[in-house]
C-alpha cells in the first residue's frame, strides 16, 4: 500500500508499505513518476522517467518520505480530498517491469 498524510498540524509525507519497499529493493530513495491522465503513481528504484522525482526516504521497515511538495503535487494533481481525514491509503497496487527494471504502480482511482 501507499499512503499519503497531509496535515497542516502533523505534517505532509507519503509511506510505502514494506511490501513495495522489499519487492522493489528500495533503500534510502525511491523515484516517482505520476502519471494525471491515468491516475498512477509509478515508483522505482532507478531513475528510468526522464521526469521522475527522487524522494529520500527512511531506511527501515515501511520506507516514509517527508516530502510535502511531493504531498502537495498529488493532492493537487488527483484532487485528493484530505478535508474529513488527514491521512489516505491506497491498496490498488501492480507491480510490473519497464526496460528490466522492476516498477509498482499505485492507482489513485
Amino acid at each position: 500500500s501507499l499512503g499519503i498524510v497531509n496535515s497542516r498540524n502533523n505534517g505532509k509525507r507519503m509511506t510505502i508499505s514494506k511490501s513495495i519497499a522489499d519487492d522493489l529493493n528500495l533503500i534510502d530513495k525511491v523515484y516517482a513518476m505520476p502519471a494525471e491522465g491515468d491516475r498512477k503513481l509509478v515508483l522505482c528504484k532507478t531513475k528510468i522517467f526522464p521526469s521522475a522525482v527522487e524522494l529520500k526516504i527512511t531506511e527501515e521497515g515501511k520506507r516514509t518520505s517527508y516530502c510535502a511538495p511531493f504531498v502537495e503535487l498529488l493532492t493537487k494533481l488527483f484532487a485528493l480530498d484530505f478535508s474529513k481525514h488527514v491521512s489516505r491509503t491506497f491498496y490498488d497496487v501492480e507491480f510490473d517491469t519497464y526496460e528490466n527494471n522492476p516498477v509498482a504502480v499505485v492507482s489513485f482511482l
